[in-house]
């Protein structure tokens, strides 16, 4: 996976592969990212576009947007910014119009078993997120939650000691 980050945008343009193979486009909309010495934060608003390899789009998670403003997660404000930020999406893509068009040919050089690897610690640098939010629950990364054996020792280490395991 190859996730791409501008900073005045209120989402992430993420590039999946099987096998070395490009799938999909997946937009994930998500608070602007603030930047650190070795790690980026942000939080995930729930609303996400799958944009096929043939082109068809494919909105996830819109129901979601209600009980984030609901249970205090998003304001009124939030949603509707994000909101305004899927419509210039669905605009543009309308006209064929992609910031990330140059990364189209983009492909992972190091595959292995059918998963695209890299060396680990630079992964680690290039995906890492907050593994818990505030109250101490996982995030949700493209609708997959972090879990597995790793997440005790995420508690209590840095995250370059730890690799990290994707639910489905």
């Amino acid at each position: 996976m190859l996730q791409l980050y501008r900073d005045d945008l209120l989402y992430s343009v993420w590039m999946f592969f099987e096998a070395g193979e490009f799938q999909n486009w997946y937009l994930n909309f998500e608070a602007p990212l603030v930047r650190h010495p070795a790690a980026i934060d942000t939080l995930d608003y729930g609303l996400d576009l799958v944009i096929a390899s043939d082109g068809t789009t494919t909105w996830k998670e819109v129901e979601d947007l209600s009980p984030m403003l609901r249970t205090g997660r998003m304001t009124l404000s939030e949603i509707a910014n994000v909101l305004e930020a899927a419509e210039q999406v669905s605009q543009s893509l309308s006209v064929g119009e992609r910031w990330w068009s140059s990364w189209d040919n983009w492909r992972p050089t190091l595959v292995t078993q059918g998963r695209a690897t890299v060396p680990r610690r630079i992964a680690l640098r290039a995906v890492r997120a907050r593994p818990f939010t505030a109250d101490g629950s996982p995030h949700r990364i493209g609708g997959r939650t972090l879990h597995g054996r790793n997440l005790d020792q995420a508690r209590r280490s840095t995250p370059f000691e730890t690799d990290w395991s994707l639910g489905a």
